[in-house]
């Protein structure tokens, strides 16, 4: 990952989807023809990240949403960056009702087997209270913490 021109990193900083899906495609070194991507903001999709995405694409890690966009300069949610993880990571996922999150009740449905599976391996944490926070913007140093767990899991 890299941090910006002025040698700052900014950890508390949002990630936004795309930048996250590059950061997914580095850290896993994601392989794949990067065949043509098709959602309908391809044009606000920067030309760097169009191969890591499309690569995504091409292995599960990436849907988008139903009406076909992918939202790249929107900041990506907790419960999306840790859903991108896990189908990244290949880990099978059980439904979970629950997880042990205080907030568990407001974690989607769509997201809440990636939580558990992920809290489980320990790649990541709950913010303070236990609380996953699902709703809430991952940062950058949220996005460093859990590939350094993804990777560290996949070496094991």
């Amino acid at each position: 990952m890299n941090g910006y021109p002025n040698g700052t990193f900014k950890p508390n900083a949002g990630v936004t989807r795309a930048e996250f899906a590059v950061m997914l495609a580095r850290a896993l070194e994601l392989q794949g023809a990067g065949a043509g991507i098709n959602f309908i903001e391809l044009d606000n999709i920067g030309i760097r990240a169009q191969q890591a995405i499309a690569c995504a694409v091409e292995a599960g890690i990436i849907t988008g949403y139903t009406d076909g966009s992918f939202r790249p300069n929107a900041k990506i949610s907790r419960s999306e960056m840790i859903t991108m993880l896990s189908r990244a990571l290949g880990i099978t996922l059980d439904n979970a009702e629950t997880t042990s999150y205080a907030d568990d009740s407001d974690i989607p449905a769509w997201a809440k087997a990636a939580v558990k599976a992920l809290a489980e391996a320990g790649i990541i944490q709950g913010r303070g209270g236990n609380r996953f926070v699902p709703n809430g913007t991952g940062t950058r140093a949220e996005a460093v913490t859990v590939l350094l767990g993804a990777l560290e899991l996949n070496n094991k």
